[in-house]
């Protein structure tokens, strides 16, 4: 895949899980739509990017905050146009695991590790964005786990089953669906998470598209019977990934509804 269409596809992505309309940056755009520029330093711990806390974008007010100031937007997060720039990706932590079939034991902060085999991650530029990298426990292929990182989780945020989450811009106190107590859902099992996966169209296939986290055990439960975490506090979940794959067309593909925000 070229360089192009792995950009396209990525920001495709994004699109889905956001249910808004993403560009890159320097991308000609239609004339007439709210437009909001958004830089990879106004990033928030825990938060999507593209909707955190301390952006130039704020929906939940019902407008757009530029600069200082604000303006109406449409109802419809699908209606504005999103310029992301381009530095928020970071290609050396890319990793296809398309083809990847695990027979042995991974571990990352204490808990296991299942890794996304069948997908293939495109990785969001966090090392240096915190206070340390301890989080992420050391570089490179290992199956030990480190005892300063956090835990690997994986949240889908299908629009139709999640209700927009990212127009709530992942923020506890906006879940709703509150089975365990509030909180923000996820699991360390991509075969659960792929049934609240954004689905989209790119180039004549189907894709799914979903998050790959780092959580802090600190401030989170983990469910054992249905292999969920429950993260009380947005600062404790962070996303490092955007993991993609192709739908095949004899796959059975289905979603759930019985827990929204995963």
């Amino acid at each position: 895949m070229t360089h192009d269409l792995t950009t396209r596809l990525i920001y495709g992505a994004i699109s889905a899980i956001g249910n808004v309309n993403v560009h890159p940056d320097g991308a000609v755009l239609p004339a007439g739509v709210p437009v909001c520029k958004l830089a990879i330093e106004s990033w928030h711990v825990g938060t999507l990017p593209w909707f955190s806390a301390t952006s130039t974008l704020g929906l939940l007010g019902g407008g757009v905050q530029i600069g200082g100031s604000r303006r109406t937007t449409p109802s419809s997060t699908s209606d504005v146009q999103l310029i992301l720039d381009k530095s928020f990706r970071d290609p050396e932590w890319d990793y296809d695991f398309t083809n990847f079939r695990d027979t042995t034991a991974f571990y990352r902060g204490g808990q296991r590790y299942y890794r996304p085999c069948g997908w293939k991650r495109y990785a969001i530029k966090v090392k240096g964005v915190y206070e340390s990298d301890a989080w992420l426990g050391p570089p490179g292929a290992r199956h030990e786990s480190d005892v300063d990182e956090w835990p690997v989780s994986y949240h889908g945020t299908s629009f139709d089953n999640a209700k927009s989450i990212a127009a709530h811009r992942y923020l506890v106190s906006k879940v709703k669906r509150d089975k365990y107590g509030r909180g923000i859902y996820s699991t360390p099992d991509t075969n659960i998470a792929k049934l609240y996966a954004s689905t989209f169209n790119h180039d004549g296939k189907t894709y799914q598209a979903m998050l790959q986290n780092r959580i802090n055990m600190k401030k989170t439960r983990f469910i054992s019977h249905e292999n969920y975490f429950v993260t009380e506090d947005e600062d404790s979940i962070r996303m490092y990934g955007i993991l993609i794959r192709e739908v095949l067309v004899h796959e059975e593909y289905s979603s759930r509804d019985s827990c929204t925000f995963l």
